[in-house]
């Protein structure tokens, strides 16, 4: 167990390393913006930006600053997930450079940190930066213009002279050009800070005297496959590959070492095995209490002769108490049937008080208390912990990717993955239990709630690949393992091996009342009278009450006698009474309970209380296109 531990812990440090390259990070350690010398300034910005035909850009600016006594300057190079990138970095100049990935007000940011700690000379005060802008095509950038920044609109100081040109591969009409700037987006032919000249190939802009944040930028449209071998796979998506891609291999191992049952022979049985009562056995079947066997419950406390059941005047089914259960009964049979006719002795099936679905958690842990009293557990621990740590792991890869990877993603978005993510494990963990053979509740609404939700994760993820990273086959890879890692991961659980006997007989218990043969029951029948409905309840706490019932006209049984209904006058009024009883008794447990749970919330928010509060501004402008940004001193 404790190499099983250090392998997760060494997988979640790689996945955590690997998205930590787009990470918060505090420049304000470096940088007061408000501080700034009334006399610093950028004496001269010289920018070239060479326009490839491969839909890459590479960038050459020279700043020269005048900031006597301070440490240097720092640039703030922005770019968009999925549109773009900055690589190949190359700083000429005095001092150290710091290069950190940033993040903030949902844009991403190339930071450059240069400069001496210690202070620069006076005349230390030119750097010559160098890099590159990577741009991809995608459905959301049709990559059929040239956008860029000619100078970027977030420097903190005054720019004296600013000169940027543009050269592009081929022969450009510049009639369709398009600038602007200032900080409030004016034409730039028109600004009288800027003037500009075009050659055939070449767009030179010059700027003076230019305030703090005043920027400009342009826009040309291009025809149709202007670009050539433009990059399609950025590399967030190989990165996405490996991560689940990765994760889905090391699920599969857990899964073989830790998540494989062996099949349990399944032994001749017409009776529940070590007289299991229906709570135990239903517990047994799926490792939880739930609404099924307390109803079976019911059925079981009528067939002990301990309660009737019929309607009242309203129609609602009610249980009649005949006489108490037997003292040495189990805890908790006495905890329900204490419950059930606390009030009175007639329990309104479709009207609990309000008090039941507290009792309901107390009988649930008592029937987990039969088997944790043994030293046992229906599954395996070892594989249940490490299905939890992968469920866990699978819902921070998939949500977390979707908010560090997705432009502007809305609550509502991150909303819609969780519930997407939630469906797709539970409908996963369904997927498991095909193999199982004892336990395979709710199996058809299980897959079909989890073919929904795999459509609506496929969906999102290839449209959200698709659109943000310009790669189809990227998407369907990316769904395709996370499809598979919902069905391992959901399965990587095993029943304990200690429990294999237990589970040979409860299963072929299991098998006789799902393909009991007619003249086996006839025999069962004339050996003993109420055997037909000492099993109902079981077939109940199995899911199989349709397929016990259909023996009920073959085997021309008579209504139970703890069933009173003046309207039974056929075996399907019998069915039909007895199906509705089930699903009135269902429904209002599950309100019940869920009752309960709203009032532990009201009495938690009303028993504490604080308030907390935070708020933010600030935001990032740009005159428009790729690279730009802007800087300051530190």
């Amino acid at each position: 167990m404790k190499k099983v531990v250090n392998l997760l812990f060494c997988l979640f440090s790689i996945l955590a390393f690997n998205f930590a390259n787009i990470e918060a990070y505090d420049v304000n350690k470096y940088i007061d913006y408000n501080s700034y010398p009334s006399d610093d300034e950028i004496e001269s910005l010289d920018t070239v930006i060479k326009v490839n035909k491969d839909y890459t850009f590479d960038v050459k600016q020279t700043v020269t600053a005048n900031i006597p006594g301070e440490h240097g300057i720092f640039v703030n190079i922005p770019y968009e997930l999925g549109i773009d990138d900055i690589t190949d970095i190359k700083v000429k100049g005095p001092g150290e450079v710091k290069k950190k990935r940033i993040s903030e007000d949902n844009v991403s940011v190339m930071n450059l940190i240069i400069g001496d700690e210690d202070g620069l000379d006076d005349d230390e005060n030119t750097w010559t930066i160098n890099y590159k802008i990577v741009g991809y095509k995608n459905l959301k950038n049709k990559a059929d213009k040239v956008s860029l920044s000619l100078v970027g609109a977030n420097w903190d100081l005054p720019i004296s002279n600013s000169k940027t040109t543009i050269i592009m591969p081929n022969k450009t009409d510049w009639k369709k050009l398009q600038m602007a700037s200032g900080p409030d987006s004016i034409d730039l032919k028109k600004d009288k800070h800027f003037r500009y000249y075009t050659t055939d190939k070449e767009l030179v802009v010059e700027g003076t005297d230019l305030p703090e944040r005043y920027g400009a930028g342009m826009g040309l449209k291009v025809k149709d496959g202007y670009w050539k071998n433009y990059h399609k796979h950025p590399v967030i998506t190989t990165l996405l590959i490996s991560i689940f891609g990765g994760f889905l291999i090391i699920a599969i191992i857990l899964k073989l070492a830790f998540g494989r049952s062996e099949k349990p022979t399944p032994t001749v049985e017409f009776y529940p095995p070590y007289n299991m009562t229906p709570a135990v056995l239903g517990y047994f079947v799926d490792g939880e209490s739930d609404m099924t066997d307390i109803t079976a419950m019911y059925f079981y406390f009528a067939q002990k002769g301990y309660v009737t059941i019929d309607k009242n005047d309203k129609g609602n089914f009610i249980i009649n108490k005949v006489k108490d259960i037997p003292k040495d009964a189990p805890c908790y049979e006495k905890t329900l049937f204490s419950a059930m006719f606390k009030e009175s002795d007639q329990f309104d099936v479709n009207n609990v008080y309000d008090d039941f679905g507290e009792i309901i958690k107390d009988y649930k842990s008592e029937v987990k208390y039969v088997f944790e009293d043994e030293g046992c557990s229906p599954y395996d621990l070892k594989s249940v912990v490490i299905r939890a740590i992968e469920t866990a792991l699978l819902y921070i890869l998939i949500v977390g990717a979707a908010i560090l990877l997705i432009p502007n993603i809305k609550f509502e978005g991150i909303f819609g993955a969780i519930v997407a993510v939630t469906f797709g494990c539970w409908a996963g963990k369904a997927f498991g239990t095909i193999n199982d053979g004892l336990n395979d509740k709710f199996m058809v609404g299980s897959v079909v709630l989890g073919a929904i939700s795999y459509l609506v994760i496929i969906g999102f993820t290839i449209h959200t690949i698709t659109k943000y990273y310009g790669t189809l086959l990227a998407g369907i890879i990316i769904t395709v393992f996370i499809g598979a890692l919902f069905i391992v991961v959901g399965s990587t659980i095993r029943r304990n091996p200690k429990l294999k006997i237990v589970e040979g007989k409860a299963l072929g218990f299991k098998r006789f009342i799902e393909r009991a043969k007619l003249d086996q029951l006839k025999m069962l029948v004339k050996e003993n009278h109420e055997y037909f409905y000492d099993i109902l309840p079981y077939a109940y706490a199995f899911s199989l009450f349709g397929n016990w019932m259909a023996h009920f006209k073959e085997l021309n049984m008579q209504s139970p006698k703890w069933l009173n209904d003046d309207n039974i006058n056929s075996d399907y009024s019998t069915y039909r009474c007895l199906e509705d009883f089930s699903s009135n008794s269902c429904t209002a447990m599950r309100e019940a309970v869920k009752k309960s749970e709203e009032n532990a919330k009201n009495i938690g928010s009303s028993s504490s209380s604080g308030s907390s509060s935070s708020s933010s501004n600030g935001g990032t402008s740009s005159s428009g296109g790729f690279g730009g940004g802007g800087g300051g001193t530190w």
